[in-house]
């Protein structure tokens, strides 16, 4: 269901509300929070047994800054006592239904041009939201009783970025200023390339601890970093121990607590690392690869590409990537879809055991934890496949260290994220990512505290 809303002119509403009326509020705690940590809203003073909605809005500002509005409401039923705990109580009607923290969040759709239903109450101007906020606003009965705004943070105020450019080398490193010698997690971005998830990633990492490089390995022609690969194809793999040697001579970093975290080709690129170096003590890897694939650069065909790495300037065996130039022609065919599972799917059936275990990554070779996180109906990259056969492969080696494998049934590729945000344009375009909004939304919440859980006990970082 979409929500239409005319030219965003929305109006304000709190002002005129009845005075001397008792009225119900909208508790919401902490209405500043660390992107990712626990909420609590709360509605309380509220008429036992009325129906109660909350209204939620966000924004999104895209990489060219053009903002696009999401809108979502639920309505409850008010307990005895006069209150609404919304990470218990049922959602009854609305964008979602059910019982969800995480629903009034996940459920926004985006706002279009039209005329506002009738019961739409009067909503607060999207034009004046940050990106990091999420406007709520509680109707009872016709009546706009309260409004309140969270605001998601997405890092500590004291957190700091520093560009890194050194032998070859290049990054970012994320820390708190007078950090020392905390445990150090290197990030590895996906397919995507560049700063944006190392961006997004490491200060909320840093925030809660660590110190944090985020390596930049390949960057698309679309959007050139000097001195990064356009293309991701023959990357070597000592990249990462470019990116430790670096990390050493940091104060702030402590060497003998190293963590890799990885999404999508970075999951695939942790993993290989793993199996490649001793000083590696934990892996949260986000829908990888369990198998080495072939190299990529947009708009070349496969044949003009090798394995996507290399150790010591040598090719490492890799899965062929056959017929992918035409599923990514789809981009351009108005409603096409473009599942690019399918292209690893066949690239397995018509492969030899020999290949398949010449390119299958020995993380059986590895010293460190893992944490692999799949999704079950994943139509990018099959990662939960590969999750289980990763999983499988520990096990029959006896592997010594802790291994976590989350493979989400119903959720697809795009599941690295903290829960709090839209997932209803996921599959809206060509790509086909898999999953549903719910499922990629419940996906990201737990995979999330989990990896927290998991990096904690793993690195044991600093208070």
């Amino acid at each position: 269901m979409r929500y239409p809303l005319r030219g965003f002119l929305w109006v304000f509403a709190c002002a005129a509300l009845p005075t001397g009326v008792p009225a119900a509020d909208l508790i919401v705690e902490p209405a500043h929070v660390l992107d990712g940590d626990p909420i609590s809203i709360r509605i309380v003073g509220a008429p036992p047994g009325a129906l109660a909605t909350v209204h939620a809005q966000s924004v999104k500002i895209s990489g060219s800054g053009t903002r696009r509005a999401f809108y979502g409401h639920a309505t409850y039923r008010v307990g005895e006592d006069g209150s609404v705990d919304l990470e218990r109580a049922l959602a009854l009607s609305g964008s979602y239904v059910g019982r969800d923290i995480h629903g009034l969040f996940w459920s926004q759709e985006p706002a279009l041009d039209g005329t506002a239903p009738a019961a739409l109450p009067a909503l607060a101007d999207p034009r004046t939201l940050a990106p990091d906020q999420i406007v709520l606003t509680l109707q009872i009965g016709g009546r706009v009783e309260a409004r309140k705004v969270l605001t998601l943070d997405p890092a500590a105020a004291n957190v700091t970025r520093e560009e890194v450019r050194a032998s070859g080398l290049v990054g970012a490193i994320y820390t708190q200023a007078g950090a020392r010698k905390r445990p150090t997690v290197i990030i590895l971005h996906g397919a995507e390339g560049g700063f944006g998830y190392a961006d997004w990633l490491g200060p909320k990492l840093a925030s809660r601890g660590y110190t944090v490089f985020g390596l930049v390995y390949f960057s698309p022609a679309s959007e050139p970093i000097k001195d990064v690969p356009a293309a991701l194809n023959l990357i070597p793999v000592e990249d990462l121990q470019r990116a430790y040697d670096y990390v050493a001579t940091r104060p702030e970093a402590d060497t003998g607590r190293i963590g890799l975290v990885g999404a999508s080709k970075g999951g695939e690129f942790a993993l290989l690392g793993a199996s490649t170096y001793p000083w590696i003590d934990a892996v949260a890897a986000f829908v990888p690869s369990a198998l080495v694939t072939q190299g990529f650069a947009y708009g070349a065909g496969e044949t003009d590409m090798s394995s996507s790495w290399s150790v010591k300037g040598h090719a490492l065996p890799f899965l062929p990537q056959t017929g992918m130039k035409e599923i990514i022609a789809k981009y351009r065919v108005p409603g096409g879809e473009v599942h690019l599972a399918r292209v690893r799917e066949r690239a397995m059936r018509s492969a030899s055991p020999k290949l398949i275990a010449a390119a299958t990554i020995p993380v059986e070779r590895s010293h460190a934890a893992f944490l692999l996180v799949g999704g079950g109906d994943d139509q990018t990259g099959a990662s939960g496949e590969s999750v289980a056969r990763v999983a499988r492969r520990l096990k029959r080696h006896g592997y010594a260290r802790t291994v976590e494998a989350l493979i989400y049934p119903g959720a697809g590729h795009l599941i690295v994220d903290t829960g709090w945000r839209p997932t209803t344009t996921h599959n809206s375009g060509p790509s086909q990512d898999g999953g549903n909004a719910e499922a990629d939304a419940h996906a990201q919440a737990d995979s999330w505290t989990r990896m927290l859980d998991f990096l904690a006990r793993t690195l044991h970082p600093n208070p």
